[in-house]
């Protein structure tokens, strides 16, 4: 029988605030950002996933992030 896993995700989209790298003081602004995010309970824990960067992009990416999910229950 396949193996079903739970999955939880997220879609939200706006001004990504994040740090300008690792150390680095001060943070960066990118505006019409978007996040696709999932959570998949697999047999031994948790496992993320999560895709960012400007919401074209990300859009243009979704179907294989989708699938990428899909395929984790197979």
């Amino acid at each position: 029988a396949p193996l079903i896993l739970a999955v939880t995700t997220i879609d939200l989209a706006g001004t990504y605030l994040g740090a300008a790298g690792p150390m680095a003081p001060g943070k960066i602004t990118r505006p019409r950002y978007r996040l696709l995010g999932a959570i998949v309970e697999g047999p031994e824990g948790p496992v993320f996933f999560k895709l960012t960067g400007p919401a074209g992009t990300v859009t243009a990416a979704q179907s294989g992030f989708q699938s990428l999910l899909k395929s984790l229950s197979r």
